[in-house]
């Protein structure tokens, strides 16, 4: 498999789990990908309940934007930074990308701590490995509005809203949502 992330991390006093595919329950397969206290970000695999697997990149920049791509085949991890390959790291566990597990954007399992601290923009998940040509290209090319779909809407409102929000889209009947907030505290599922 492989991710794609732009973060802009605002704070290093903290970790932040910009992203993770992972769940609490003995033995499943899970990656995170986050930034640490002495400003390194890191992509790790883990078999829960056992030792984490990390790639380091170099140190990370507060108040700018960079690019972050890892990818993961056959127990083999790589991570790019702004383009160039910066890690590697081997897994034992070679099923890590077997598991059906949630997304986490912004935190990891906890919802009391792990919270990144910054901006996170244009992410992207395959469930490949991607080339060196495409990971360049997710750093340097520009998304033009003619190349966003419009076919399905989904409206939030009333925009704030302080008991009661409102989610309408016509097309789809069933789905399941989760609303957090700012401080990443679940309002409702």
């Amino acid at each position: 498999f492989s991710f794609s992330i732009w973060i802009k991390p605002q704070a290093s006093t903290t970790t932040g789990v910009a992203m993770m595919s992972g769940s609490s329950t003995s033995n499943m397969n899970i990656w995170n990908f986050q930034t640490n206290s002495t400003q390194l970000a890191m992509f790790g695999t883990n078999k829960q309940g056992s030792a984490w697997n990390w790639a380091y990149s170099p140190t990370f920049l507060l108040d700018k934007w960079e690019h972050y791509v890892g990818t993961y085949s056959n127990g083999s991890m790589t991570l790019y930074k702004n383009g160039v390959q910066v890690a590697t790291q081997t897994n034992s566990y070679t099923t890590a990308t077997s598991a059906a597990n949630p997304l986490y954007i912004g935190r990891g399992l906890s919802t009391t701590a792990g919270f990144f601290k910054g901006d996170i923009d244009d992410i992207g998940l395959w469930n490949r490995v991607l080339t060196a040509a495409e990971i360049n290209n997710l750093l340097t090319s520009t998304l033009h509005t003619s190349e966003v779909s419009t076919k399905e809407t989904i409206a939030l409102y009333p925009n704030p809203a302080k008991d009661v929000i409102n989610i309408k889209n016509a097309s789809i009947k069933d789905f399941e949502y989760t609303i957090v907030d700012a401080n990443g505290r679940r309002v409702s599922t």
